[in-house]
């Protein structure tokens, strides 16, 4: 039978498949050492894959080039070698150090910032391109658009960054001097190199390390510093041994390090890419204190050993820098499994539930939380009724069994005013989740009324009840300040300064849109940690408008105005962890305000131009408009007859 023509194209495919497997290695095998380090060269600066560039560099030198080439691969394999150890300084430093610090290319830490405020243009030449004539009788051009060089950027980013680390420290005046070694990466940093290079001219030739530059001198109260330059770094410490290891562990020869440590890999694991970061091995310098301290001085730190437990410190952390337009620091510091700390276990704080911020209302400027108790599982019923007995033990007994969490909150709006006085009160409120609702409610109730009952101004003020966006609400005189507003809202407890406060905290309630929930501080929740006993969560533009309800003056207004502008979409929060063994703080800044925006507000102050850019405002909250209802109106007519 014929072949089919369908069959004659498959069977031509598969030999020239064949054919294409068989002759590329061959053809990789011929390629000729040249064209292996032009490769080098591309992956080292266009791909800025270092790792593949130091294999092809590698290569090239091993292909047998001319001499004036060869002297370029193995300067340039030299060159990837310490950008990767720069990546990550700890796998140089030696793994018993005391103190660890390192400073990792800060350069795009200064990117992060310039695309957070706005500062990247698209095109450097095209904004040169706008700037007025010198005809228009200005001095000074204020552009309509700030922005930093691109080439700026990258001459910060070529530094590598730095690290230090010490083995010893000094607790005695008596004993040796710290030693440490400091590892520096100029990188591609030409004039760096250059000072570093002409400097070393100066520096007394030393017994050379591993065949590379290397000075020796004695500094007064360091001892013999020595120091070696690499192609990309330079390693100076006052303890020879020292910097021999970095260049051994820099050459592969030397595998014990920092970095490897089995006790420390979830530290660096949650180091990440952040631009900074420390760390101090807590155990072994405080064997080290009780070591080196004179006798007169032993009984302090064995008394501090008492309750702090020192003896079973491990380590303690700082990290910071920014990731995916947010600044952020953390600070950790962890005891051993079986530690003892008397002042850690009794001021530890269990993990918040968040279950209070449903109750905190969508445009909170700011809000303060912390944890107290644990969920209890249920309230026995004969228990409810006794909690309307209200004795003074059931003040530590709400404080350390009942609350489960509070949230303290700040709305915008005009300010509510002092009885008899000027002075602002702000739009604040608590909302209190407790274990059992009904004791809680009994205790405030009874502490909130006795101000009111000693008031030394006439006859005692008992409290009074009206309803207030649907709930039932208790208005408590305080003499010098005014009306407390108290409700319950299921099994949480609301308090207000004021009515707008308590008014929108039941309409979160009721309406279900709490702060959690609104977009511009959504993702400040979505980073707490979920350790979080204790939080600080604000909201900066709405922070000035609570300052401009507080100051309605006109100077005032006009600051706080721009700046509730500006900082619309700017968040930050804090947060408190404590585990058993370990406490955590971080924090984190997020919608920084746009420096272009801000310079167009400022420009006319300069005798620019004023220039005006349409602001994106769709998906910023704005405020809701609150109905002033009647018996809201007739309640203020009364507290006002009230006071007078």
């Amino acid at each position: 039978m014929p072949t089919s023509p369908l069959k004659i194209a498959l069977s031509c495919l598969l030999v020239a498949a064949t054919l294409v497997g068989t002759t590329a290695p061959a053809a990789a095998m011929m390629e000729s050492p040249e064209r292996i380090l032009h490769r080098a060269y591309f992956a080292e600066y266009a791909v800025e894959d270092c790792r593949e560039a130091l294999n092809l560099y590698r290569r090239a030198a091993e292909s047998g080039l001319p001499d004036d080439l060869q002297r370029i691969a193995e300067t340039g394999a030299e060159r990837c070698r310490d950008r990767i150890a720069a990546a990550d300084f700890s796998t140089l430093m030696p793994a018993d150090v005391l103190a660890y610090a390192e400073l990792r290319r800060p350069g795009e830490l200064v990117g992060a910032l310039s695309d957070m405020l706005g500062l990247t243009p698209d095109s450097m030449r095209a904004l040169l391109d706008q700037r007025r004539d010198a005809n228009a009788g200005t001095m000074v051009h204020i552009p309509h658009r700030l922005a930093l060089s691109p080439s700026l950027l990258d001459a910060f980013s070529q530094f590598g960054g730095a690290a230090v680390c010490l083995t010893e420290m000094n607790f005695n005046n008596h004993q040796p001097q710290p030693r440490g070694v400091v590892v520096i990466h100029h990188g591609d940093h030409k004039l760096m190199k250059g000072l570093i290079e002409t400097a070393f001219q100066f520096a007394p030739t030393g017994e050379k390390v591993a065949g590379l530059p290397t000075f020796a001198s004695p500094v007064p109260q360091l001892g013999g510093v020595a120091g070696v330059l690499t192609e990309g770094l330079f390693v100076l410490g006052n303890d020879r041994a020292l910097v021999e290891g970095c260049i051994s562990r820099l050459t592969g020869r030397s595998e014990d390090t920092l970095r490897n440590r089995a006790d420390l890999q979830e530290v660096f694991a949650d180091r990440g890419d952040r631009t900074f970061f420390a760390f101090a091995d807590l155990n072994r310098i405080y064997r080290l204190a009780k070591e080196q301290v004179p006798p007169h001085d032993r009984d302090d730190l064995e008394m501090a050993n008492r309750f702090l437990d020192l003896d079973h410190l491990q380590w303690a952390t700082f990290s910071f820098g920014a990731d995916q337009k947010t600044l952020g620091m953390t600070a950790r510091l962890r005891y051993a499994d079986d530690h003892r700390s008397i002042v850690y276990n009794l001021l530890r704080l269990p993990p918040m539930s968040r279950d209070v911020l449903n109750y905190v209302p969508d445009d909170a400027a700011a809000i303060v939380g912390l944890g107290l108790n644990p969920a209890l599982a249920s309230i026995a019923a004969g228990r409810a009724e006794q909690s309307a007995q209200v004795t003074g033990l059931d003040i530590p007994r709400e404080i350390f069994g009942n609350i489960r969490e509070i949230a303290a909150f700040v709305v915008p709006g005009p300010a509510g005013r002092m009885v008899g006085e000027d002075d602002p009160i702000p739009n604040a409120g608590l909302v209190i989740s407790s274990n059992d609702v009904s004791r809680s409610r009994a205790l405030w109730h009874e502490l909130l009324r006795l101000p009111g009952l000693a008031n030394e101004d006439g006859a005692p003020i008992e409290p009074k009840t009206f309803q207030l966006a649907d709930a039932d609400v208790t208005s408590y005189f305080i003499p010098e300040l005014g009306n407390v507003y108290l409700t319950e809202l299921d099994n949480t407890i609301a308090i207000g300064l004021t009515r707008r406060a308590l008014r929108s905290a039941i309409q979160a309630k009721h309406d279900g849109r709490s702060v959690v929930k609104n977009k511009a501080m959504k993702g400040a929740f979505e980073k707490l940690p979920d350790s979080c006993g204790m939080m600080v969560v604000g909201h900066l533009g709405r922070l000035a408008e609570v300052g401009g309800g507080m100051n309605p003056e006109p100077e005032f207004a006009m600051v706080a105005g721009p700046a509730a502008q500006l900082c619309r979409r700017t968040t930050f929060w804090l947060s408190m962890g404590q585990s058993p063994t370990e406490l955590s703080i971080s924090a984190s800044l997020m919608g920084l305000p746009d420096a272009n925006e801000a310079l167009s507000m400022l420009s006319p102050l300069f005798g620019g131009h004023a220039h005006t850019e349409r602001v994106q405002i769709e998906d910023v909250p704005q405020p809701q408009a609150r109905k002033v209802e009647p018996e809201d109106e007739e309640a203020t007519e009364e507290e006002a007859v009230t006071a007078l």
